[in-house]
């Protein structure tokens, strides 16, 4: 990936700015709100030059390949709030608790909604194939989170025992029917829960924003 031009955001600003500037992209996680200034001279280009920061620390650190394909960026973001170990092995469990057992993490995002549609909002699970019973076989919890865009509002933790069940049934469901129509993959097994169906089922509220 090319390195970021420094100097694109800077063409307009005074020299004390540039100086702010300087240091907070050399160390992209100093924040100083004289960065401001330069935002609003130009807040595409500040806007494009962040993406392609987080993507140039997710390739070269992390090694992960596509940061925004399928809101990958959030389990970075709940990792880090909860203190978990980061995993970019995509057939793997989301991530690693302190104990080193695995944790998966869904989540809705109540972006643009209002408070009475955030029941009509599930978190899914998709295309459950023989391989993904398995790994939900070795998770030990799951966190369902509620968020607006990238800002986590409440998380919920929940044994992963408690719901196995309903995915091995909708796997076994769907592979029945696969089976009758002489289907090559089980595309069809998905489950889904509202949020007021993961608290009924004891999920425990760990965060609130």
């Amino acid at each position: 990936m090319n390195t970021i031009n420094k100097g694109a955001l800077m063409k307009k600003v005074s020299r004390k700015t540039k100086k702010v500037l300087i240091k907070s992209m050399v160390n992209p996680f100093i924040y100083v709100n004289v960065y401001d200034e330069a935002i609003k001279q130009d807040p595409v280009k500040a806007l494009s030059m962040k993406i392609r920061e987080a993507e140039y620390i997710a390739e070269q650190y992390l090694s992960i390949n596509n940061l925004f394909y399928n809101e990958q960026y959030m389990e970075v973001v709940i990792s880090d709030l909860l203190g978990h170990e980061y995993n970019n092995h995509t057939q793997d469990p989301d991530a690693f608790n302190q104990d080193g057992e695995w944790v998966e993490y869904k989540s809705i995002n109540i972006s643009g909604c209002e408070q009475s549609d955030i029941r009509n909002k599930s978190f899914q699970f998709h295309w459950i194939s023989a391989n993904k019973i398995e790994n939900y076989r070795k998770l030990k919890d799951i966190y369902f989170i509620v968020r607006h865009n990238s800002k986590p509002l409440e998380i919920y933790k929940l044994d992963a025992s408690v719901i196995l069940p309903d995915l091995e049934t909708a796997f076994n469901k769907a592979e029945i029917e696969r089976i009758k129509l002489d289907k090559k993959k089980n595309i069809n097994a998905h489950k889904s829960y509202s949020l007021e169906a993961v608290k009924k089922l004891g999920a425990e509220l760990i965060y609130v924003r």
